[in-house]
């Protein structure tokens, strides 16, 4: 119920509404998600909340300054049946991929992740693209510490354009 009427609340930055007002609910927006998917209710989290409900909310108020929301978005994507949100893929896709050139190394991973999975929802896991943001999601995930870094050059040689497997 509490993420329903989260959800379901009109903030909108640009309304007349408080700064302060708006970053109550935005902490508890991913407390929210969090919740419902540990409950797991009978049914499934789509039952419970529509999955569009959810997704144009997360989307709404994930970006690079905002972690929390984007981390709730990769984690309900994750976490729920994939096959439900199906219809908001394209929304998700316009508004994430352009977190994957994000200066910042927390954003990019969860960038990278979620558009890997929503990318093996619909194209496969054999497609090109799924394998090249697999590819990129592994290189970012890599730590960066000079025994790891080694590994990490050899992750993003596969996605150069002379790997055969690449052109």
């Amino acid at each position: 119920k509490l993420l329903n009427s989260v959800c379901k609340r009109p903030v909108n930055d640009s309304e007349t509404q408080d700064q302060s007002e708006i970053d109550r609910l935005l902490l508890v927006l991913p407390l929210a998600v969090d919740g419902l998917i540990k409950l797991n209710p009978e049914g499934g989290i789509s039952k419970a909340v529509p999955p569009e409900r959810i997704v144009d909310t997360l989307l709404r108020y994930s970006s690079a300054e905002r972690l929390a929301v984007l981390r709730a978005l990769n984690f309900y994507i994750c976490c729920d049946e994939l096959k439900s949100i199906e219809t908001c893929i394209p929304e998700i896709q316009k508004h994430v991929y352009p977190l994957i050139g994000s200066p910042y190394h927390k954003v990019r991973l969860l960038a990278l992740q979620i558009s890997w999975q929503i990318e093996k929802l619909s194209s496969g896991p054999e497609s090109m693209r799924s394998e090249l943001l697999e590819l990129s999601y592994q290189a970012e995930r890599t730590p960066l510490t000079i025994t790891d870094y080694r590994e990490k050059i050899k992750i993003l040689q596969k996605l150069s354009c002379t790997n055969p497997s690449v052109s």
